[in-house]
Order: C-alpha cells, then sequence, then structure tokens
C-alpha cells in the first residue's frame, strides 16, 4: 500500500474535490503501467487521470478513475469501506506530489 503522512499532503489541499484530485493524480502516476482485471475479459488501467476541455460548457474539467481491489470483508464490516481496500502496490508517493 503506497503510505502517506497527512504532513506530505500539500499545504493547498484544503477541500474533498482537491484531495481526490491530489489522491487519483498521485495514484495514476505511481501506477502507470499497472493493469487490473475488472471482469471476464475487461482490462483497464488500475488508475486513471487527464485534464479535458468540454466544449459544450467551455469548461476544463478533471475526470479520474481508480479501480482498487476491496477485501471480501467488507461485506461484513461495520468500518467505513475504506478500510477494506487492498494495496495497488508498494511505491513511495514521489516529492512533485508533497511539495
Amino acid at each position: 500500500m503506497t503510505a502517506f503522512s497527512k504532513t506530505q499532503l500539500p499545504n493547498s489541499v484544503d477541500t474533498l474535490e482537491e484531495l481526490a484530485v491530489w489522491a487519483i493524480l498521485s495514484l495514476s502516476h505511481i501506477n502507470s503501467d499497472l493493469i487490473v482485471i475488472e471482469g471476464a475479459g475487461s482490462t483497464e488501467r488500475a488508475a486513471q487521470a487527464g485534464v479535458f476541455y468540454v466544449e459544450s460548457d467551455k469548461k476544463y474539467r478533471f475526470l479520474g478513475r481508480v479501480s482498487v481491489e476491496m477485501s471480501k470483508n467488507y461485506l461484513s464490516g461495520n468500518d467505513g469501506m475504506w478500510n477494506y481496500a487492498q494495496p495497488l502496490s508498494s511505491v513511495e508517493i514521489p516529492t512533485i506530489f508533497t511539495a
């Protein structure tokens, strides 16, 4: 699992939206070549992220997705679902994400 300390979050990250973008960008950077099976005959990158221009509303949008294996214990657990997330990798967060 890619462990981190709250002190590694940049000071400018102070909303859930910013945290989501930071986390997905970090996971996408670290696991850029990691492929996971999401269904019979269906593979995807474990983490994907990008910024796209949407012509219809003339705005840039961050689009990200993460496919994280979950322990089957999440079905019977009483903890927050995030506690059952399984590691994608054990790589340290690059310093470009912690400055």
